[in-house]
């Protein structure tokens, strides 16, 4: 069963995965059994719960007892649920703004690789840009800003592990499940999870797009559509507000390191290629 967002309280630390172990990236050879590699799926917590009010009287700093580079991620109190029927209608919509967002600002800034597309998919803004889905996918962009920025090494071995898969729209969407699935092996889900899983949909839609593999984001919209529905994510974030509780999250610091999602995903992705690789 999902779990349920903490009361302020209740806050606990985000997005701390490996509980003091380090998930080591292996390169070259065959890839080692994925037992070793110390992955506890459990230890991915929900994004803390304060409303803004709380944040800004405490200035930002640490609670007594908090660790000292606890990111902060706050959003208002919950939002009254939605219903699963509008979040599956915006998710197309809310992902693909959120695309756009992330490679605008990653040109911007000069984050893109050499020979990095400038397809039509990827440059071109949504239909219409004041709409409720383009500012959830803008805002879930500048909250996985700093998973872009400071990971984006980690992000290039998982995208490396993939290299000569994901080639038929069918047996790629089955390969892309279960990496994604080890984001939410525990059947916890979380808004830090969710936003992990759309930065991943967006390197692989950039790096096969580079590739000159055309039209590769419309399979990667329709996978994050599919695997919202398929594992109840979007009941969740029905019962959690809808996309729309996105646009009341408010991000102070993320300075502690950031494995979550990332560690996860890469050992998934070794692991799946070298079974492919035995077959």
């Amino acid at each position: 069963a999902s779990k349920e967002i903490p009361s302020p309280n209740q806050a606990k630390y985000c997005l701390w995965i490996l509980e003091g172990h380090t998930l080591a990236m292996a390169s070259g050879g065959d890839c080692p059994d994925e037992n070793q590699f110390n992955f506890n799926p459990e230890g991915i917590p929900d994004i803390p719960v304060r409303d803004s009010a709380e944040a800004e009287e405490s200035g930002g700093g640490d609670s007594e007892g908090d660790h000292p580079l606890t990111p902060r991620v706050f959003c208002e109190p919950e939002s009254p649920p939605d219903t699963e029927e509008n979040v599956r209608r915006q998710t197309d919509t809310v992902f693909q703004a959120f695309v756009f967002e992330r490679y605008t600002r990653d040109r911007e800034q000069g984050r893109l690789q050499p020979g990095a597309p400038s397809s039509p998919e990827l440059i071109l803004p949504p239909a219409d840009p004041l709409s409720v889905e383009a500012g959830i996918g803008r805002r879930l962009a500048e909250i996985g800003d700093e998973i872009q920025q400071r990971y984006q090494p980690e992000f290039d071995e998982m995208i490396k592990s993939l290299d000569g898969q994901l080639t038929d729209p069918a047996s790629s969407f089955d390969t892309f499940r279960r990496v994604a699935r080890r984001l939410f092996h525990d059947g916890s889900i979380n808004w830090g999870r969710i936003v992990a899983l759309f930065c991943f949909g967006y390197r692989i839609a950039v790096e096969k797009i580079r590739r000159g593999v055309s039209g590769f984001l419309r399979n990667v919209v329709q996978w994050i559509f599919r695997f919202l529905v398929q594992e109840r994510i979007a009941r969740w974030i029905a019962d959690h507000g809808g996309w729309r509780s996105v646009t009341h999250m408010a991000i102070q610091t993320l300075d502690m390191p950031l494995l979550m999602g990332l560690c996860a995903l890469a050992a998934s992705l070794c692991f799946v290629a070298y079974r492919l690789s035995r077959r």
